[in-house]
This record gives C-alpha cells, sequence and structure tokens, in this order.
C-alpha cells in the first residue's frame, strides 16, 4: 500500500515555495500582482502555474469542488477548494485562497494529498449505507435500532441518503460517501454519518469504512466547555485589585444613536459586564443594530413588525430546557414581552436558579443577539455564514439561527453532561446550531461539629469520582495508616498502600493526605478498609483541586478535598486524642446559572464564529482537537470573551480570569485556566512550548489567546481603546477584525503559525501590513517569532520557539525615547546615589556615560554609585538604543562636597563629620551659627548635656 503525502507546503504569505511572497524572513508580500481575472480564475492559474512548489500534480488539481465567499466589508473573495476523486470529495483535503478586491492573490495554501490516485485505496462500497450507521451506533455505545427508515437519497458519486433518526439521533441521519486520508492506511471510501446523538449532547460526525465497516474516526460538532476550576475562599482578595462595574450607561447613549428598531427593552446585564459580579442588572432599550438586524431581533420575515413577542427571533431562539430534551416546552413558556416587548424580568439571586429562569432565558436572548450584533461588523455577516434564520441580503443560506437553551438539564441528575458545563455545536450552514447552557454547582464544603474549638465550616472541593453527596453526610472522622509498607516513599497517611488500621476506619469517614498516588487508589483503599467518606488534605498549601482519575466505577463513596491548613488542624486534633465530627456539606451555597454568565455565553458563541470562518461556512470540521490538538479553537472563544469584557477603566496590567461567577470566585479569582490572561510574564509565563504542557484543547487554547491579548495590547497601545465595540476605530476594534479575519485566511488543521500567518496577511491586506510590528512583537514574546517551527499541527511536542522579530520591527518607531526617573544633586562624600532611565522600545540596550565617557559595565536602565568619592562628581546621561537608532537621556549632575572636622575638640567625642556646604545663615563660610544648628538638629539632648 502505497502512504500517502500530504502537499501541506505553506504557501500562506510565500513561506516556502516559488518565494514570489517573501523576499526576506517576515518580509509579507502578496503572491501575485492586481488582475482583471475573476478570483476563481486567479487562484486556478496560479496553482497551475506552481503545481511542482505545491507538490501536486495537475490530476490532483482537476476538477475540485469549490466554494466561494465574498466579503463585502473588505471587497475579497475567500475561496475554498476541496479535492475529489472520481467525483467524490476527500475530507479535510482543502485548499484555501484569499484574493483581494485588485484581483491580488493574497494567501493561498493547500492541504490537498499529493498523487491522490495512486494514494486513494480501490473502492469498495460494500458496507451499506445503512450498515454504516449501525456500525456507528455501536461504535457510540448505542442500540441500533431494527429498521432504518430512508427518508430521501441523492442520485450521484457521493450517493447521498438521509434516514429518520429513530432511537439515535435528534434529527435525521445522514450518510454519503467521501474519501477519508489517513496516517497509515492510504485515502479509503468511507461512509460519513452525521447523527445527533438523543441520549447526549454530542453531535457526531462519524468516518465508517465503506469497504469492512470499521470506523475510522469522528468529529463532534459540539464543543464541550466542562469546567473544572479550583475555588476561592470566599472574599479573598488579590491585593491592589479594585473592582469595575459596568452600569450599561454608555450602552444608553450608543443605542440611541441607532435610532431604534422595534422598541424592545430588557432588564440584562449590559455590555462590557462580565458577570453580576461585575456589573448591575439594567434596563436596555431598542438594542438592535439597525445595519445587522434592520428588523430588530423578533422579526424572520423582513418586513416591520415583529413575529414573535417572546424570546425568539431571526438571530437565536432561547428557551428553557430543564428537563433536557433539546426542545422548547409545550406548552410554550418563553418568556413574553408582550406587543410593547418589554421584557421587565427580576432576578432574585439568592434564591436557586429555577427562581429567575424568565431572566435566565432574557439574558441569554440579549447576549446571543448582542455576539450576532457585533460580529456582523468584523467580518461575521450573512456572507460569511452567521446565523439568521432569514439572511436578509440574500447572501449565505439562512435557516440557521441559534438554539439556545437555559438551565439546560438542570431536572436531570447531576453529573459532567448536567452541570458545571456549557457546549456549542455547529453544523454546516443552513442547519441551526444549538447553545446549551447549564448550572453550575458551588463548593461542598465541611462543616466540624466537635471538638468546640475547631467547629465553623470551610470550603472543600468535591472529587469527580463517587458518590456526588446530594445529600449531607455526618461522621467521627479518624486518620489512615497504610503501614508505608510500598516503596518506601511516602508516609504512612497517604493511603497510597492498603491500610493497615481497617478497624479503626471502617464506620467513619477516613482523612488522608495528598501525594505519591492517584486520588482514585487513596479513596478506594479508603473504602477497602470501611470508610464512609474521605478527606484528602492537600500537602502543598490552602489551594483547592478537584480530585479526578480513570477507572474509578467501583468507587460509592464521597471524598472532599481541603485546605493543608484545615486539614492539618483536624489531623493534630485526632492524633492528640480528641474526637473529630464532621458532616460534609452537599454545597454551601445556591447552584450558579451560566446564563448569567456573559463571559460564558460570548465564549460558546465564540466557538459558532470559528467554525463557520475556518475553512468556510459550508466545512465545519477543519477545528477537530482528535486530528489537529494544536487548534487553537479555545483560545478565538477566550479572545472573544476578553474583547466584550474589557471595560473602559480595566489597565493594561490587570490579570484577567475567565469563568469566575460560575467558579464562584470573586472578580480577580484565578478562573479556569492554567493562569489568568495577563501581559505580565511574571503573572503568565506561557510561551509556545506550553502547548506540550497543558492540556488539549483549553489548555492549547489558552497559551494562544495569551498571545492574541499581548496583540490587543500592544494595538490599543498605539490606537487607544473605544468603547463603541460595533464600529469603534481603537486598537481593541483593530485587534478582533484581524482576528476574525485571520480565520478566513487560515488552512484548515491550522497550527498557531498557520494563525499568526493569517493574521498578518490580514493586515496586509487591510492596512498595508501597518500593524505588522506589533503584531510580530505579541507573537515573538511568546516564542512564535520569525524563525518559530510550527511542525505538524497534529502535534503539540514538536514546537520549536523563537523569540526574534523581523529586522525592520527593531527600528519601528524610529528614535527610542527615555525619561530620567530620579534626578542628580549634591551629595556628601561616602554617601550613595541611584540614577534611573525608563527606556521606550523594543530591544533596546542601555549605556551610561559619566562626562560624555562610557562608564565600562554599565548597561542597566539603573546606576548606582555607592561610597561617593570626589572623582564621581559630574554630568552623567544614559544612551538607549536599539539596532537603528539611539536616544540620549537629559544629564543628570552629582556634586560630592568633601566632609570637614569641627574644629572645637569639645564635640568631637559625640559629633561625627559633618558634610561641608550646610551654611545655614548663607553668609557663604562655616561658623558657630552653622555648627550650632548641625548639632541641634543631630541630637538636642546631648547638647542640653554638654
Amino acid at each position: 500500500m502505497k502512504l500517502i503525502r500530504f502537499a501541506s507546503c505553506a504557501l500562506i504569505l510565500g513561506l516556502c515555495g516559488t518565494g514570489l511572497a517573501q523576499s526576506q524572513p517576515g518580509k509579507i508580500e502578496y503572491l501575485t500582482g492586481p488582475s482583471d481575472s475573476g478570483p476563481r480564475q486567479v487562484v486556478m492559474d496560479y496553482i497551475r502555474a506552481n503545481l511542482s512548489s505545491l507538490g501536486l500534480t495537475a490530476e490532483d488539481v482537476a476538477d475540485p469542488i469549490i466554494e466561494e465567499v465574498h466579503s463585502p466589508q473588505t471587497g475579497s473573495t475567500h475561496l475554498y477548494l476541496t479535492q475529489t476523486h472520481r467525483g467524490i470529495a476527500v475530507e479535510t483535503a482543502i485548499l484555501n485562497a484569499t484574493v483581494t478586491r485588485e484581483g491580488r492573490l493574497l494567501t493561498l495554501k493547500s492541504r490537498f494529498v499529493a498523487d491522490l490516485a495512486e494514494a486513494v485505496q480501490t473502492p469498495d462500497d460494500s458496507v451499506s449505507s445503512e450498515l454504516a450507521i449501525i456500525k456507528s451506533a455501536e461504535h457510540l455505545g448505542l442500540e441500533a435500532p431494527e429498521e432504518l427508515q430512508l427518508q430521501s437519497s441523492e442520485v450521484g458519486p457521493a450517493e447521498r441518503r438521509t434516514f429518520s433518526g429513530a432511537t439515535l439521533s435528534r434529527s435525521d441521519i445522514t450518510v454519503h460517501l467521501r474519501y477519508l486520508p489517513t496516517a497509515d492506511r492510504g485515502v479509503p471510501l468511507i461512509w460519513v454519518v452525521e447523527l445527533d446523538e438523543i441520549r447526549k449532547d454530542d453531535w457526531w460526525r462519524l468516518y465508517v469504512n465503506a469497504s469492512n465497516g470499521e470506523v475510522l474516526g469522528k468529529f463532534n460538532y459540539t464543543i464541550h466547555d466542562s469546567f473544572h476550576a479550583p475555588y476561592r475562599e470566599p472574599g479573598k482578595k488579590i491585593v491592589g485589585y479594585k473592582a469595575s462595574r459596568a452600569t450599561g450607561q454608555h450602552l444608553v447613549e450608543l443605542f440611541a444613536k441607532f435610532g431604534g428598531v422595534d422598541g424592545s427593552s430588557y432588564n440584562v446585564l449590559p455590555l462590557p459586564a462580565e458577570s453580576p459580579n461585575h456589573g448591575d442588572f439594567t434596563t436596555i432599550n431598542d438594542p438592535a443594530h439597525p445595519d445587522a438586524s434592520p428588523f430588530g431581533w423578533h422579526d424572520t420575515d423582513g418586513v416591520a413588525g415583529a413575529e414573535f413577542t417572546t424570546t425568539e427571533g431571526n438571530n437565536v431562539h432561547a428557551y428553557q430546557d430543564r428537563d433536557g430534551n433539546d426542545t422548547p416546552p409545550t406548552p410554550n413558556d418563553d418568556p413574553d414581552g408582550g406587543p410593547s416587548l418589554t421584557f421587565d424580568v427580576t432576578y432574585p439571586l439568592d434564591s436557586p436558579p429555577i427562581d429567575y429562569l424568565a431572566g435566565a432565558t432574557v439574558n441569554l436572548f440579549f447576549w446571543n443577539n448582542l455576539s450576532h450584533d457585533i460580529l456582523h461588523f468584523f467580518g461575521f455577516d450573512e456572507a460569511g455564514g452567521n446565523f439568521q434564520e432569514t439572511n436578509y441580503s440574500g447572501q449565505g443560506t439562512g435557516s440557521d439561527s441559534v438554539n439556545a437553551q437555559s438551565q439546560s438539564r438542570a431536572d436531570l441528575e447531576p453529573t459532567d453532561q448536567t452541570r458545571n458545563n456549557a457546549n456549542f455545536s455547529t453544523p454546516a450552514e443552513g442547519l441551526n446550531p444549538r447553545m446549551r447552557m447549564y448550572e453550575f454547582t458551588g463548593p461542598a464544603g465541611v462543616e466540624v461539629l466537635a471538638p468546640v474549638d475547631l467547629v465553623g465550616t470551610s470550603v472543600a472541593s468535591l472529587a469527580s469520582f463517587g458518590d456526588q453527596l446530594e445529600n449531607d453526610l455526618t461522621g467521627n472522622v479518624e486518620v489512615v495508616d497504610d503501614g508505608d509498607v510500598g516503596d518506601g516513599t511516602g508516609s504512612t497517611t497517604d493511603a497510597c498502600q492498603a491500610l493497615i488500621n481497617g478497624a479503626t476506619i471502617t464506620g467513619n469517614i477516613a482523612l488522608l493526605d495528598r501525594g505519591s498516588c492517584s486520588f482514585v487508589d487513596k479513596v478506594r483503599n479508603a473504602q477497602n478498609a470501611g470508610a464512609i467518606g474521605v478527606i484528602i488534605v492537600n500537602n502543598q498549601g490552602d489551594g483547592l483541586v478537584n480530585p479526578g482519575g480513570d477507572n474509578a466505577e467501583d468507587i460509592n463513596i464521597p471524598s472532599l478535598f481541603v485546605g493543608q491548613t484545615f486539614g492539618t488542624s483536624l489531623k493534630e486534633a485526632i492524633l492528640g486524642g480528641e474526637d473529630v465530627q464532621v458532616t460534609f456539606k452537599a454545597a454551601l451555597f445556591f447552584n450558579r446559572d451560566s446564563d448569567l454568565d456573559p463571559g460564558i455565553i460570548v465564549h460558546e458563541y465564540g466557538h459558532g464564529l470559528s467554525n463557520r470562518l475556518t475553512g468556510g461556512p459550508s466545512q465545519v470540521f477543519c477545528l477537530n482537537t482528535q486530528t489537529t490538538p494544536e487548534q487553537a479553537g479555545e483560545g478565538w472563544s477566550d479572545f472573544l470573551t476578553l474583547y466584550f469584557t474589557q471595560q473602559p477603566d480595566f489597565p493594561r496590567g490587570l490579570p484577567r480570569g475567565i469563568g469566575t461567577y460560575s467558579s464562584f470566585q470573586e472578580v480577580d479569582g484565578p478562573g479556569i485556566r492554567p493562569f489568568r490572561y495577563a501581559n505580565d510574564m511574571t503573572v503568565n509565563p506561557a510561551t509556545y512550548t506550553t502547548i506540550s504542557e497543558v492540556s488539549v484543547p483549553h489548555g492549547v487554547g489558552f497559551v494562544f489567546c495569551t498571545t492574541l491579548w499581548d496583540m490587543y495590547w500592544n494595538l490599543v497601545d498605539d490606537y487607544g481603546y473605544d468603547a463603541d465595540l460595533y464600529q469603534g476605530t481603537g486598537g481593541n476594534n483593530l485587534a478582533l477584525r484581524l482576528v476574525n479575519e485571520g480565520l478566513k485566511r487560515q488552512p484548515c488543521s491550522p497550527g498557531f503559525i498557520d494563525a499568526r500567518d493569517a493574521i498578518l496577511a490580514a493586515d496586509l491586506e487591510l492596512n498595508a501590513g501597518a500593524n505588522a510590528c506589533a503584531i510580530w512583537r505579541a507573537f515573538a514574546r511568546r516564542g512564535m517569532g520569525v524563525n518559530a517551527d510550527q511542525g505538524s499541527s497534529a502535534s503539540v511536542t514538536d514546537s520549536v520557539e523563537d523569540f526574534s522579530v523581523p529586522a525592520e520591527c527593531n527600528c519601528a518607531g524610529s528614535f527610542p525615547t527615555v525619561d530620567p526617573t530620579s534626578e542628580g544633586g549634591s551629595f556628601c562624600e561616602g554617601e550613595s546615589v541611584t540614577l534611573s532611565v525608563d527606556g521606550g522600545g523594543y530591544n533596546l540596550q542601555f549605556q551610561w556615560q559619566k562626562d560624555g565617557e562610557n562608564i565600562e559595565g554599565a548597561v542597566l536602565p539603573v546606576l548606582q554609585i555607592d561610597s561617593l568619592v570626589n572623582g564621581d562628581a559630574g554630568s552623567y546621561t544614559c544612551i538607549v538604543s536599539h539596532e537603528c537608532e539611539s536616544t540620549t537621556s537629559a544629564a543628570m549632575v552629582v556634586e560630592v562636597a568633601p566632609p570637614i572636622q569641627l574644629g572645637n575638640e569639645a564635640y568631637s567625642n559625640w559629633l561625627t563629620e559633618i558634610c561641608a556646604g550646610q551654611d545655614s545663615n548663607n553668609n557663604g563660610i562655616l561658623d558657630v551659627i552653622d555648627y550650632v544648628a548641625l548639632i541641634n538638629a543631630a541630637s538636642p539632648a546631648k547638647v542640653a548635656a554638654k
């Protein structure tokens, strides 16, 4: 069998191939000049002329399926060519290209299979489409129906067929033929089975070998965002953080400019409030933007007048789904604003979420529509494949508004599928995406009942395995003893071996230490000894983690994780002979509703954005974490959240956590990512190779968003912040535009360097490359510089970091700036002086001079001179330079006065040297008046004694 070879040479920006687009490292140029030919002709002419550099043959590029998306905002045309063989498409074999309004070819990157005809296995479709569905069901652990009902079929090579969903799928099951490139099996013919699994949130695209029925892989249209964040002690703050609350006042002024579309009003969290901890519920009037939603948010027919007075309209249908059946309740109980569309709902946050279900649904409706309208101005419009029932412009497909489900599955038994989660399913254009928002469970707790001096409650985190503590549990606590009979490491209280004090543990709650083995092994050993519950004590401080692990199906007791200080106090009391009794509290607070966490709502919406824009609106399978773990889907969604919720008075250096409200943290909490988003490398040290150390996909996406956040602030530094998130002209608006336009220009299955280059290409087209250096500095700072190597996007372990920028970026901004931050002055011999400067620019070097001569070794922004002598007096300057220019600071003059010894021996025993020049009566000499003044200042008591 011939192993396939992917022709994936990075022709985007000409980084390889003909060399037409890059005359030097980091220099961005177009692939072709202007042309009067149509976009398709421009692309095909270039491909045919560059087959060798693309690694393709004429047969490889014959008869592609072409999706053409014209962007009215930029004038560009994005083409997505899918490779075919005998009329059947090849999965993920997409060549994408961008042609500008002048007919220039800006980017082209190929994922076509080289020598496809040789790589394709002999077509064999002996497995029927019905059998492919049955094999898919078996693979998913579902019971296949006895009979599948064919709904429709299409004539053609792909043999597309539609079956009823039966007991397998919420919607019809579609099946069609494709070829699938594999790493070690050539390119077999497969059945693509699309199945929206009934019992779970997953919407699958499965690949079934058409010759033998083997499931070769699958892609999930649903992106899960399970949150297992550490809890913070209530009220604990980070020193120096000042919370700022969004009031929505600037929205009143902004929406007034819209002119009013339908007279609607909503009591909701206003933009840019990230959560109820970040802002107050406010009545917002007429928020629909006349360009993005010209007939308001409750219209669907394109004629003035709302079709719905409930939370349904052209962009989204928001409805409660507490029973988890993914359909609006019957009879419909959507919040109703009446003829005036007035949604004056309430939010009693000191109650369980069901008490503000209507408010949750209205807030979800509002923020979905807000996301739709803002993103309309950043390339996610009707032509770009956005989410609308009716496309008023006639561009795009339509019939695909978002189904947004509030408090999804809240009435079902708590599991990872029903709590602490949110997800977004993005099918191809023309099918409705689905957003599910869940309730989040609060921290558990350990309430101490005895002894008296320890009575109180401490926050704890519940293990993800074992009993989930639906009811409180009370018991006595005993410390475990495993005898440490294993390999000699660890301790007798870590429960890494079978316990030797089972008689003591039986019927009680076992207290044990973290470390040396898995949480599952510890709890299993305690359970085997008869424990009814487990307290795991942190051995690394008071931070809390959520214990997890695999192969824990046999564990049926609850286990809580507590901080070291609290856990140690319990242990010491027990070992000291006291009886310790506690109650495991199922929850210290009511659940929180992610429908009130706009940061999460926008994050989920962002998954729809990135999937529709990467590879084109019809190819929504390009961001597959199973085959492309380096793709940054979670990062683009986090960036969207940061953009929407950045308050005008949040400074550059403010660390930002994601998901703090739903995770029961303070506004300054760590959030749900490895570090908070911050430009300060001591707060967030992530660089490119960090992706090999963090989770896929959330940790990987975090690293990319960290870089985008640096880029955001570089652009804000250059252009300022604009609170108009729709059509503003600030650096924040520019950052989002470049990110979204980059999504359209990056290839299918992109890695970080692919995404970087696509953003640079977008800036070249939209801004003539004016911001290239700001972009390069952000990426180079995080290890994605000019010479960084992505390796394969199918791996997170083969990246090579580089921190350099193009040479011209070291000179951007011409002269570096320098401001002295200290002054010279007059000093006595023996004293010390510190001189310092603040340099502005990049890759700066410092050189201090005295009286115009370099001081050897003085190459830092700070110059410290200790034990001054007369020879240190002089004029000090600092030259600040980069490789292109230099700037000299203003002079800092240092005067050094010699000491004198007072002549009167009567004072010599108690008065030390006085610095010459301290002439108190300004008569030009040191006389007795000066001496007396100095003596009084130094030691009045001694003067009196004398």
